[in-house]
């Protein structure tokens, strides 16, 4: 490693140490349902989750055959809602449900599904709502606590939208503009695994909307699972590799704010760090970065940590990232608003800079 690169990572060790004792932990914690009993796109696990002290809630967008903006994890809807019971007749020739073949109406007159079976007979039948409902409940629970609420819209699939001549992300736009968000300081960023999507909503529909959002890229591997592209005659998987070049970060700066890796795109199996050039770049074209899918270690914690405290220790302060996706929101609340005793603020710092001096002093060794 060049020696002003080596300057500028310990420098950043030194801005993450100013701002982890001051005040507050500046750092960004965006809330999934933190209520696992309730179905994750619904208004009461909404309301919990932020009258458990969330800051910033997660939403999942799809919309409806009539082109309404709804709340859901994804745009087929077997596992997450009654469809087959309801409308047996909707189902395509796959077998699955769409919501795109539902109405709103249609969409009410169906149950969420909990992935957490309940002790209740018979259980609570929980609705489907709408993007509008979700703004209008936030606004009431933001009067009555009399705190701000930040709100990450994901947009589902835009790709398959478009091929079925559907804008969602216009939709979703145009509600945000209705109900008051319209610039970088609103509280609400439009989120997409789909590069391209981003940057039209950059350049084109926020110009014609007149409002300027901030814009989340989320991240995936190249399963498709996420984003396809329609190349010659078939769906393919949309390959991300050059959003990791330096290039393509530069090219990313241009309409997005935020990017969300993959944990083990910064940290290795043994708890190496990796990638570090990488924030430090994003770092310097104003970008903030952000990790998803660490909840799964809450449960099963990999060989090289010993909690699930040090493991957000490691991301946050170790590897540099300004943020987590989270169903543990209120856990990671807790690590950072309460450190314990034998991890003091000041051991804490201390263990952080020590960890990126050895890691540095890894990549200057011959052959790294």
């Amino acid at each position: 490693m060049k020696r002003n690169a080596f300057i500028n990572v310990i420098a950043a060790a030194a801005v993450i140490v100013a701002t982890t004792t001051g005040q507050g932990w500046a750092k960004m914690i965006f809330a999934r349902n933190s209520d696992h009993f309730l179905p994750a796109s619904s208004l009461p696990a909404l309301a919990i989750t932020i009258s458990q002290g969330a800051e910033n809630v997660y939403l999942s967008l799809a919309m409806s055959a009539d082109n309404q903006v709804i709340l859901l994890e994804d745009t087929v809807i077997d596992d997450l809602t009654n469809a087959a019971e309801v409308f047996p007749e909707k189902a395509r020739e796959d077998g699955s449900y769409h919501i795109l073949d539902f109405t709103r109406d249609e969409l009410q007159q169906l149950s969420l599904l909990s992935s957490v079976p309940t002790a209740l007979s018979p259980a609570p039948r929980i609705g489907i709502t709408t993007l509008e409902e979700a703004l209008s409940l936030i606004r009431v629970m933001q009067d009555n606590l009399g705190r701000k609420i930040g709100i990450i819209g994901e947009i589902k699939n835009s790709w398959h939208y478009l091929h079925e001549n559907r804008d969602i992300s216009r939709a979703v736009i145009d509600i945000c503009r209705r109900h008051g968000y319209a610039d970088g300081d609103s509280g609400f960023i439009i989120a997409s695994y789909d590069p391209e999507e981003l940057q039209r909503i950059q350049e084109e529909l926020f110009d014609q909307a007149e409002i300027d959002l901030k814009i989340l890229q989320l991240t995936e591997p190249n399963s498709g699972t996420q984003t396809r592209r329609f190349e010659r005659g078939r769906w393919l998987p949309y390959n991300y590799d050059w959003l990791y070049t330096k290039f393509g970060l530069k090219a990313a700066s241009a309409y997005t704010d935020i990017i969300s890796l993959r944990p083990d795109f910064l940290v290795s199996e043994t708890g190496d760090l990796l990638n570090q050039q990488y924030i430090e770049d994003a770092h310097i074209l104003g970008m903030s970065v952000v990790v998803s899918s660490i909840d799964r270690y809450a449960e099963s914690l990999p060989s090289f940590s010993t909690s699930f405290k040090s493991l957000v220790d490691l991301y946050l302060f170790t590897a540099g990232a300004d943020g987590l996706i989270t169903e543990q929101d209120q856990l990671i609340r807790g690590f950072l608003e309460s450190p314990s005793p034998e991890n003091s603020s000041e051991e804490h710092d201390k263990t952080t800079i020590e960890l990126l001096l050895e890691n540095l002093k890894k990549q200057q060794q011959p052959n790294n």
